[in-house]
């Protein structure tokens, strides 16, 4: 079963920084549902979809263009969000 999540970003830090997630823990099945959220909770466009594959991210999205699909990199991020 193949979910989407709502992943808002920032970059924290000053010389050298590091960009970080966040996650409401609302989990869609649609993708359109994921997009109309994030536009609720974020206010503009600034954040990403994560797909959730048996409960694993395998894709890091803006709208319905993947931007990353490194597994070590989704994986960070899973960890800072507790999935």
């Amino acid at each position: 079963m193949t979910q989407y999540i709502v992943l808002c970003g920032q970059v924290v830090g000053f010389g050298p920084f590091e960009f970080v997630y966040d996650f409401d823990g609302g989990r869609f099945a649609d993708r359109k549902k994921a997009i109309r959220h994030g536009f609720k909770v974020r206010g503009s466009d600034d954040f990403n979809i994560g797909v959730v594959v048996r409960g694993k991210i395998v894709s890091l999205d803006w709208m319905w263009q993947p931007v990353d699909t490194n597994p070590a990199f989704l994986d960070s991020i899973a960890e800072e969000i507790c999935l």
